[in-house]
């Protein structure tokens, strides 16, 4: 083996959906395809694709052979898009690699467990400090891309730019009474982003949720019959700063906090996490 693919082209290579949706730019940024080369005498003389060198020994599972090609795991592929990605940016890529994008009952494709110990096993390798930080802030579980947008802005500490909440999860499974399983024809309902302890559920507005209304509603009233409070998230509240702030002190309240920011970096990192959101419409 001379080399693998590695880099948003093995991002582009696995099957990550959701990834593939927020980092469609960066991938189609390559350009040619980027390769890892693990020697100096394998460096190709032609410009027709991008590498990096790896000298370093590898962790277990590091490169998978598919046929006659050979990729970066989708683990080494986190390690080396860390050292390229600013906190934020590889926190949001955590999450992504760990959702669950084809419904709360759908496997993940990688757990954040797999991911940490491969972390955590690659010692000396470049982005490993940021990559083991982001996964400290990053959850598994989410169902869609604009969930751990609200996780973002709701949990991560002040110095990141959130609100510094704890206990949230994503896509909380919540048993329905019997009158609630009937109305609703199933046994369980999950919370988008709910914090179980206190009883708060945040559900985000996606653009499907105009299709239906009638089940949203029906749902709602389960879980404020239950005693949860239901916060309904629009897309204006986390893309308009005004709306934002105006969501934040209600939210606040709701989980009796004050808003006491007391780091000079909440601010330029609020707007880094503004900057990320996805500026593509249909993406939800």
């Amino acid at each position: 083996m001379d080399r693998c693919l590695s880099h948003e082209s093995a991002l582009a290579y696995w099957p990550l959906s959701l990834a593939h949706s927020y980092f469609a730019e960066d991938i189609a940024a390559t350009g040619n395809e980027y390769y890892t080369i693990f020697a100096k005498i394998d460096r190709p003389r032609s410009n027709s694709s991008t590498h990096s060198v790896c000298s370093l020994s590898l962790p277990e599972q590091s490169i998978m052979n598919r046929g006659s090609a050979s990729v970066a795991s989708p683990p080494l592929m986190f390690l080396q898009l860390a050292h390229r990605y600013d906190l934020h940016k590889t926190i949001l890529l955590a999450n992504l690699l760990c959702a669950r994008p084809n419904g709360p009952y759908s496997k993940p494709f990688l757990s954040k467990k797999q991911l940490s110990k491969f972390v955590r096993d690659a010692t000396g390798y470049f982005g490993r400090k940021r990559a083991l930080r982001a996964l400290a802030y990053a959850k598994g579980g989410a169902c869609s891309i604009m969930e751990i947008f609200v996780d973002m802005f709701l949990g991560l500490p002040h110095v990141l730019g959130g609100l510094g909440l704890k206990g949230g999860v994503f896509n909380h499974a919540v048993k329905l009474p019997a009158i609630s399983s009937k109305a609703l024809k199933k046994k369980y309902c999950f919370i988008d982003y709910c914090f179980p302890r206190d009883k708060i559920a945040y559900e985000y507005l996606g653009a499907h949720h105009e299709r239906t209304v009638d089940k949203d509603s029906l749902r709602t009233t389960a879980l404020l019959n239950m005693g949860y409070t239901v916060v309904p998230i629009s897309k204006s509240q986390l893309y308009d700063p005004d709306s934002r702030m105006q969501l934040f002190e209600y939210v606040a309240r709701k989980h009796k906090v004050r808003i006491r920011i007391r780091t000079s970096k909440y601010e330029s990192s609020l707007r880094r996490i503004h900057v990320l959101l996805p500026r593509v419409p249909q993406v939800q």
